[in-house]
């Protein structure tokens, strides 16, 4: 792993991508409710307690929904946080993570997010992970490709203005074709805007997500088989398969 990357927390996405590198713009797409938001949140979790650096993390949903999904995965139930103040605050150090949310993302919302980040680096937050769920948020126009194209670039460039690897959740229609092999490939990514201007793309491949959580723990199951597929990588090998275990219980994802 590059020496100043920092871990996803998964030793086998690390080997493949080098770890999440200053400066980078790394995309996680799939298809809606394959789980992205579950391996952003599994990353933000590794990424504050290990490197002890802040996550601040930009959500379309209710922070307390966030939060929640937070602590039980961490299997721990405790207080709910207040707009963007960090997790080990509100919880009593339980969890001990220096997370930040915000969820008062406006339409069109780049802006705002770099004054949110330019003020939290103002008061010297040592800020080691952005994450933005989801890009959708940003788009002024989501049916015009230029403006697709140009949310993309702003955001690789202040990624590598501030210094610290942005991810940012993409969610591809239901009706993306994966190729020959029922999944994507690098073949597969020309037919999205983002492709040129970001440094990887990663697909989050899990089909027991799309079946009811109730109905797969019904079934005494609580792990199935899912994939990353790296289809970009900027500093390495692509379309390569990284094997996960997904919880359905826990709704979070473990090294296989």
């Amino acid at each position: 792993m590059c020496d100043d990357a920092i871990t996803t927390g998964f030793s086998s996405l690390d080997r493949v991508l080098g770890g999440l590198r200053p400066g980078t713009l790394n995309v996680f797409a799939g298809r809606p409710l394959e789980g992205k938001t579950s391996l952003a949140l599994d990353i933000a979790k590794s990424v504050a307690g290990r490197s002890g650096k802040a996550v601040v993390y930009f959500s379309k949903d209710n922070r307390i929904n966030v939060v929640r999904r937070v602590i039980e995965s961490s299997m721990q139930k405790n207080q709910l946080i207040g707009d963007c103040e960090s997790i080990s605050k509100m919880t009593g150090g339980v969890t001990g993570l220096p997370i930040y949310i915000d969820d008062r993302m406006p339409h069109a919302a780049l802006k705002y997010i770099i004054t949110r980040i330019e003020g939290l680096l103002f008061l010297n937050v040592d800020i080691g992970l952005v994450i933005i769920d989801d890009i959708e948020c940003l788009k002024k126009d989501t049916a015009d490709i230029k403006s697709i194209f140009n949310t993309y670039f702003e955001l690789k460039r202040n990624a590598v203005e501030f210094g610290v690897p942005v991810i940012a959740i993409a969610k591809v229609p239901k009706d993306f074709e994966y190729g020959e092999k029922g999944f994507p490939g690098s073949a597969d990514i020309v037919k999205l805007p983002f492709a040129e201007t970001v440094d990887n793309i990663v697909f989050v491949y899990n089909p027991a997500c799309l079946s009811p959580r109730s109905a797969l723990v019904d079934k005494g199951r609580y792990q199935f088989d899912a994939k990353l597929l790296i289809v970009k990588n900027k500093f390495g090998d692509k379309d390569i398969a990284v094997n996960m275990l997904w919880d359905c219980n826990r709704l979070t994802f473990q090294a296989f």
